[in-house]
């Protein structure tokens, strides 16, 4: 069953997506969108906090096969939503999808997944899914591990550091 977009959910996304004044977002998901850009226009980001003007946003749905990479090359997006996303039926699949998705996504990107629990053969799988983000290049804000669901807010890693990337921006600059 599918579960709305909750405001706080939305909120966390766009509020800790990079200062810039135009974003660019992708919303990857299965059936039909739950974002519009009148909804993600009224919501707070950090580049609207420094400087007081909202950012232009551009929200894209692309074919529901579409892979993130091919479809948009590599480092053009500031934020890839995937509600509702397909169920990984390998760790291979899984990571190949998140692969795509790291290359396409500006250092500082950020990644919101939630996805049917992933039903493989070995281990607990929402653990190895977190595992699989780690590895592609990806530092999880937010984890909600339900009993069928995995929910989760990313940022995309700019550079290696023990504890994760620690988005700082340099307010000044923006």
């Amino acid at each position: 069953m599918d579960t709305p977009v909750s405001e706080a959910g939305l909120q966390a996304f766009m509020g800790i997506l990079p200062p810039t004044p135009h974003i660019r977002v992708a919303e990857f998901t299965r059936g039909r969108p739950e974002l519009d850009t009148g909804r993600l226009e009224g919501l707070e980001t950090i580049y609207a906090r420094v400087t007081g003007q909202r950012p232009s946003i551009a929200l894209d749905h692309p074919r529901p096969d579409a892979a993130a990479h091919e479809e948009y090359g590599e480092g053009v997006l500031n934020g890839i939503w995937c509600g509702r996303a397909q169920p990984f039926p390998t760790p291979e699949d899984a990571l190949a999808v998140l692969h795509g998705f790291c290359r396409a996504l500006i250092p500082h990107g950020v990644l919101h997944l939630d996805t049917d629990r992933p039903r493989w053969e070995r281990g607990d799988t929402a653990e190895e899914l977190l595992g699989l983000l780690a590895a592609t290049g990806f530092h999880p804000r937010r984890v909600d591990c339900e009993p069928a669901r995995v929910r989760v807010l990313a940022i995309r890693k700019w550079r290696c550091c023990a504890d994760g990337p620690r988005p700082l921006y340099d307010t000044h600059a923006v």
